[in-house]
């Protein structure tokens, strides 16, 4: 995981879209536009890494991603783990909490924990609208933010690992999604 990944989620978060829907060219004040809200994703970047640059804000996003990834050991931070619980604790049935997920992630995607980690980071941009009800239903559920990833996501190569297997044997199958 990249420090440019977690600022595009704080950011995504914090606008209500999807990652693709961030330009990287853009600054943070050419995006948000409400100083408030500005105030808040710098905020939540000072939580997240030990050193945010001064005027943050007036970088482009890939500029103040790479600033950020100076000294960034590549694990969730303070902000970032918070946006996980609160899409596992709301939106995930009881019973199905980070352990099991992670541990679905690795047995059935083959992802080891810092994947999982990034996975769920992303998936915190596409919640489901509601508690998904059933176990069965959230181990469904990593298969279409794999397709909504897919769609953001250009270079196959920066795809997870998972989805790209995922996404191929999808293909093969002519459209079935079945494991």
């Amino acid at each position: 995981m990249k420090a440019i990944d977690i600022l595009l989620v704080v950011v995504a978060q914090k606008l209500k879209k999807r990652i693709d829907e961030i330009p990287l060219s853009r600054a943070i004040k050419d995006l948000v536009g409400k100083s408030t809200l500005q105030n808040e994703i710098l905020g939540d970047l000072q939580q997240e890494f030990a050193s945010a640059p001064e005027k943050g804000e007036e970088f482009s996003l890939e500029e103040l991603g790479s600033a950020l990834g100076s000294g960034f050991n590549g694990s969730l931070g303070n902000h970032s783990t918070v946006l996980v619980s609160r899409l596992v604790g709301g939106k995930m049935p009881g019973g199905f909490n980070a352990p099991p997920i992670k541990g679905y992630l690795a047995k059935t995607w083959g992802l080891g924990p810092s994947s999982s980690d990034g996975v769920l980071l992303l998936a915190t941009t596409l919640e489901p609208p509601k508690r998904l009800a059933s176990e069965v239903e959230a181990k469904a559920w990593p298969r279409w933010c794999c397709l909504c990833l897919r769609s953001a996501i250009r270079n196959l190569s920066d795809f997870p690992r998972c989805c790209r297997r995922w996404w191929r044997r999808r293909r093969r199958c002519s459209g079935s999604d079945q494991q």
